[in-house]
């Protein structure tokens, strides 16, 4: 069984009289759902059907007809959701009806706040045993406290939750402002006064004239990035500026190994998957990780990264990047990704803020993508792209606007992660509260909770006897 490391401490700290303590097996039943396949499913019935993630479809007809809640059993374990209309809890899940005097919304914030999920004892599918749930203890105040708990509870919530959603507006305006700048950079307008400045310069401007470099077949050639232009319906550039081909700017591009699943290893070198690229950042996501022993013979030789090699995810979600850093460890790529060695006259950090823009590289290889069952890219495409080009003194230049630009919005970005980490701390801070009786005044004619517990035992006392006639 996982550590059941909430199991009381919701109740530990209860202080208010009128209120009781008691297994919540003594007030309420979790009842089994039962099973509805889809194809038995009326798809034009308006009844929710429910299973542990929450709603998986629709009926005409219900099996539960009073408002309940819905707690995952197998699969989703431990989930708890709340239906207010009459819905189908299928197979995979409990429901429960609480009796006449325990709030339904109380109930579901009590038990969401559980995490049930770490009563699971499977060690495949993940289940939960409604006897394990029903030993826990769980606070009953007098139902009037229960109703000005929830209500209190909702107002609180409802204006955090107005606060995550200017948090989570800012973070995708964030993201939205980080390729604007990129679009801005790409098209020349992030260095129109800097070339305004340089223009002009005279002989004595370190500001380059002519790059000589290799061109697609290993010649020489004093054009810069030699080559014809495979498409010419690319959009307008700055004078001095010019679109090329990746043949034309990258000297080695290769796709990584297969079949080295077997070589996985605790140690060794790193090797690089999908998982480690991104789609808004050239910096390699570092935080799963896994390394190989590398196997015998020029295969390992060939797919091993180099500083400031450029990584490009070829299958499934393609398009994602990465710049290998300076003093990289070893490190080895797999399948799904390809390697790209820019040519030492072109800034490689250039390039690859190229390819993360979403009006740039990113659309250029989503339009190339083709499979019919699995969608990916070719080395070929890669060596197709278009990529506007300057001089390598505006390259430079223009790598430094963008991340002096992004050096700002991360900081933001930061500032608006902890604040979404300080609303949920929040939002487990007023539920505390609440189960201590720490959330709301106490009304001393409120009928204390004892009598409301008297009552539901009675009545369960007469359910069971007509149970058994």
């Amino acid at each position: 069984m996982k550590e059941r490391n909430k199991e009381n401490k919701l109740t530990d700290n209860i202080i208010n009289s009128g209120w009781v303590k008691i297994p919540i097996g003594n007030i309420i039943i979790f009842e089994y759902g039962k099973g509805l396949i889809s194809t038995k499913r009326n798809r034009i019935g308006n009844v929710p059907v429910f299973g542990s993630n929450g709603i998986v479809g629709f009926h005409s007809s219900a099996l539960v007809n009073n408002p309940c809640l819905i707690i995952g059993r197998k699969g989703a374990a431990g989930a708890v959701h709340i239906s207010n209309v009459p819905c189908w809890p299928i197979d995979t899940t409990y429901y429960v009806i609480p009796p006449t005097g325990i709030n339904l919304i109380f109930l579901f914030y009590f038990l969401s706040e559980l995490n049930l999920n770490c009563l699971d004892k499977s060690t495949a599918i993940p289940g939960l045993n409604r006897n394990d749930v029903y030993s826990i203890s769980i606070p009953i105040p007098p139902i009037n406290e229960q109703n000005r708990i929830v209500e209190k509870i909702e107002e609180l919530f409802t204006k955090l939750d107005a606060g995550v959603a200017a948090l989570e507006k800012v973070r995708a305006q964030l993201k939205r402002y980080r390729q604007a700048v990129l679009k801005a950079a790409f098209s020349g307008q992030l260095t129109s006064e800097w070339r305004k400045k340089y223009s002009n310069v005279g002989a004595g401007s370190s500001r380059p004239k002519e790059s000589h470099i290799l061109d697609a077949q290993g010649g020489a050639t004093t054009t810069p990035f030699g080559g014809p232009l495979q498409n010419n319906n690319m959009p307008d550039l700055p004078a001095g500026w010019e679109w090329k081909n990746g043949k034309n700017i990258f000297d080695f591009i290769t796709s990584g190994s297969r079949g080295w699943a077997k070589y996985y290893s605790d140690t060794g070198p790193i090797f690089l998957r999908m998982g480690n690229l991104d789609h808004n950042s050239i910096s390699l996501d570092l935080r799963n990780i896994q390394h190989v022993l590398l196997p015998k013979g020029i295969e390992g030789i060939r797919t091993k990264v180099e500083a400031n090699d450029i990584l490009i995810s070829i299958t499934a979600d393609v398009g994602m990047i990465a710049l290998i850093p300076e003093n990289f460890d070893e490190a080895y790529i797999n399948q799904h990704i390809a390697l790209c060695r820019p040519k030492k006259e072109v800034f490689q950090k250039y390039v690859a803020w190229y390819l993360v823009c979403q009006e740039g590289g990113l659309k250029q290889f989503q339009n190339m993508r083709r499979g019919a069952t699995k969608i990916g890219l070719g080395l070929d495409d890669i060596r197709m792209i278009n990529i506007p080009l300057t001089e390598k003194e505006e390259q430079n230049q223009i790598v430094s606007e963008i991340e002096c630009r992004f050096s700002v919005a991360d900081e933001v970005g930061k500032t608006v992660d902890n604040a979404l980490k300080q609303a949920k701390r929040l939002r487990q801070s007023i539920l505390k509260m609440a189960f201590e009786g720490k959330l709301v005044p106490q009304d001393p004619k409120d009928e204390p909770a004892e009598k409301l517990l008297e009552r539901i035992r009675i009545e369960k006392q007469k359910l069971a006897k007509k149970g058994k006639k």
